[in-house]
């Protein structure tokens, strides 16, 4: 096989089967007088037919890379469903009993059902198609990742600008209004207050409350955005700003380190999990056997009326997402290459030096986020991140030599079956029923400027600065 050629891989563990190709559940009993306890088997033993025939499955596509030493990654996809409950085909084995009597083939007496219950459907469990091996099926598994792409290139480049005081010099002037916001909060909180702590009765209080500009949507709405996008700001370009006057030395001496160099970056994307109820019922049972014997069915066996709670069935789904990224990246900026033999030049450069550091540059990124109401532009479109990828290229000569996206989802997908069974019959039950699917993925950047972009279309610029890196473009654009 030739170096990076594709490869699919499909695994199965199967259920144990029986002769028949069917499961067995248990058997149904019916007694010979009324409490007499003498059984008699009635009817063909319970069986169950599974709708698949593993209970676990697995595909995985990757690449092979020739022979050791492996200096490069490629895509990977693993996708990995296990139905644990599909070992035994049930749950809930034990015997169960009716509380009144039944007549049957020439019986009369309670009846007793000594087995387990077998699980719902595939759909019910969130698969759609019995054929697991449909490629097109497993790919609807696969989350999207492209919107995670275009966070890659912004969470893994090495950060030049430590702060940004060009923006914060140019948004200075809404500090009076900042204050003026927040001084009215305090002013209308107080009066309100003062109200309060003076008034004797709670209708003397509530109805003027209501009334006050602190109570008003537009005024709590106007505090809110001038917190979030006032004061937050402000505060954070202040410790940027104290932070870089302590660490100057440090980090313009790890900047002027990296400059030129390739450097191995990684960050996290998603780290999230969440659990909620994707579906339930209020009345009904999804289980095998639905039905006991003739016209006897599950309610035989459920509480008195007196206590009777229907059946019902609930579905859980928890969902754990982890997603990183790694790369290599390298820029070069002048004024960092090191010490001139220009004394003019060294001080020229030692300024240029500490405008990157504080974010002072009259950038094309610094300049739009000192446009009034970029920032609303930017929760809507990728305007801001476009001017600062373009800023990266030109200013600042940034491409990486490689980026890749991992991401890692496991979903529990857990029915849950209550079942109001009379004391004779342990009381209420309920019953779980697991399925586990584990998707992994490895997506590599397409483009040295960013994931899910057209290599061959780079533009000159582009290219240059491929070639001032030592970067081939015909490693991007034939893959690498």
């Amino acid at each position: 096989m030739s170096k990076h050629e594709p490869r699919t891989r499909v695994r199965m563990t199967p259920i144990e089967k029986s002769l028949s190709g069917l499961y067995p559940l248990g058997q149904v009993f019916i007694e010979d007088g009324f409490k007499s306890d003498k059984w008699h088997p009635y009817g063909a033993p319970r069986t169950w037919a599974a709708e698949s025939p593993w209970t676990k499955f697995e595909r995985t596509v990757d690449e092979l890379h020739g022979k050791a030493p492996y200096l490069d990654g490629g895509p990977f996809e693993s996708i990995k469903i296990e139905r644990p409950f599909a070992k035994t085909g049930m749950a809930g084995y034990g015997s169960y009993y009716s509380e009144v009597p039944f007549q049957a083939g020439g019986y009369y007496g309670r009846i007793k059902y000594t087995g387990g219950f077998a699980p719902p459907g595939l759909q019910v469990m969130g698969i759609s198609s019995l054929n697991i091996s449909d490629g097109e099926l497993l790919n609807q598994l696969l989350p999207s990742v492209t919107t995670l792409g275009s966070m890659v290139w912004d969470k893994l480049k090495p950060q030049i600008e430590q702060g940004g005081l060009f923006v914060a010099i140019a948004e200075a002037k809404d500090i009076p209004r900042m204050l003026q916001t927040t001084a009215s909060l305090f002013k209308n909180s107080w009066e309100t207050m003062f109200r309060v702590s003076n008034s004797a009765r709670w209708k003397d209080v509530y109805y003027p409350l209501r009334q006050t500009k602190v109570m008003q949507p537009k005024f709590l709405a106007d505090q809110f955005l001038n917190e979030q996008f006032g004061w937050a700001p402000f505060v954070k370009d202040i410790n940027q700003f104290l932070a870089n006057i302590i660490n100057y030395t440090d980090r313009i001496q790890r900047l002027a380190q990296e400059n030129g160099q390739w450097i191995r970056r990684r960050a996290t994307l998603v780290n999230d999990t969440s659990t909620k109820m994707i579906s339930s019922g209020g009345e009904g049972c999804f289980l095998y056997p639905g039905a006991v014997i003739g016209g006897a069915d599950w309610t035989l066996f459920y509480s008195p009326t007196s206590s009777y709670v229907p059946p019902r069935w609930e579905i859980f789904e928890e969902k754990t997402t982890f997603a990183s990224a790694v790369g290599s990246f390298r820029y070069w900026l002048p004024e960092f290459a090191g010490p001139s033999n220009d004394p003019f030049m060294e001080k020229l450069n030692a300024v240029r030096r500490t405008l990157d550091l504080f974010g002072l540059r009259a950038s094309p990124s610094n300049i739009y986020k000192a446009i009034p109401w970029t920032w609303l532009i930017d929760w809507v479109t990728g305007v801001g991140r476009s001017i600062q990828a373009i800023q990266d290229q030109t200013l600042d000569h940034m491409a990486a030599k490689y980026m890749s996206l991992s991401h890692h989802q496991v979903t529990t997908r857990v029915f849950r079956q209550y079942m109001p069974f009379n004391a004779s019959s342990g009381g209420p039950k309920i019953f779980d029923f697991t399925q586990i699917t584990d998707v992994k993925q490895r997506h590599m950047a397409t483009s040295p400027f960013g994931f899910f972009l057209d290599a061959s279309a780079m533009s000159s610029r582009q290219l240059g600065i491929l070639a001032a890196l030592g970067l081939s473009r015909k490693k991007w654009v034939r893959g690498r």
